[in-house]
């Protein structure tokens, strides 16, 4: 994505510093969060929403694709707004196969074979967007780009190595709005971020599993309270 179009975007959310959510936070995989980027909230703010959804739909007008498909549960409300803009038919893809009635992870009307952009807010491990595209293409959804609105799984560079090597195999396209570390760096610029809390996001991201048993870990954590004293709402 051009430079100029991440760099618009960019002086846009740092307006909006309740995008950041202060934990520390227990993640439905197992690990533990010390703060990030909650975009499913800016739905809720207009000119934010606007302008994501304006970025989001001028990547996607790039993409040969029949269907915006929406990643649950993030995903969805940013790619029905996506695909209303680009007047394109719009799925949501499950985490979870359905237990019962159709038994589908697609939910939506679509024709066998159709190509989809799958849409969510961000990625850390890639584990989640794996098993949805399998479980796409088992409905018959074949997704062949993934975009998101920021990127935060280039921590861990062996996962990122596997990751990139898995999409290339099944010639799908991974692409972001912007990337965790240029969100950092901007809220870092206005005062919202501090250096501890940057190198305390670094040693998350280096190790999202054991970050949180370092003492040094623990030391810089404590500036997470004055942070969410300060922004939380």
């Amino acid at each position: 994505m051009p430079s100029s179009v991440q760099s618009k975007l960019l002086k846009i959310i740092i307006r909006y510093p309740q995008v950041i959510a202060w934990g520390p936070f227990k993640h439905g995989q197992g690990y533990w969060v010390p703060y990030y980027f909650n975009f499913r909230g800016a739905v809720a703010l207009p000119k934010l929403r606007q302008a994501i959804v304006s970025t989001l739909a001028s990547e996607a007008k790039k993409y040969k694709v029949d269907v915006v498909a929406g990643a649950e549960t993030a995903g969805i409300a940013w790619g029905a707004l996506v695909a209303d803009k680009l007047n394109k038919p719009f799925v949501y893809v499950r985490k979870e196969r359905k237990h019962f009635l159709t038994k589908r992870a697609v939910e939506g009307i679509y024709r066998a074979g159709a190509r989809a952009v799958l849409i969510d807010d961000t990625l850390l491990l890639g584990s989640t967007k794996r098993q949805m595209v399998r479980q796409a293409r088992r409905d018959g959804l074949n997704i062949t780009h993934i975009l998101l609105l920021y990127i935060s799984g280039q921590g861990n560079r062996s996962n990122w190595r596997k990751l990139k090597k898995w999409l290339a195999g099944r010639h799908i396209t991974l692409k972001a709005c912007v990337t965790r570390q240029e969100l950092c760096k901007a809220f870092l610029n206005k005062g919202v971020l501090t250096p501890e809390l940057l190198k305390l996001g670094s040693i998350y991201m280096a190790d999202p599993y054991g970050w949180h048993k370092s003492a040094l870990a623990r030391k810089l954590s404590s500036s997470l309270k004055g942070q969410r004293r300060k922004y939380e709402q």
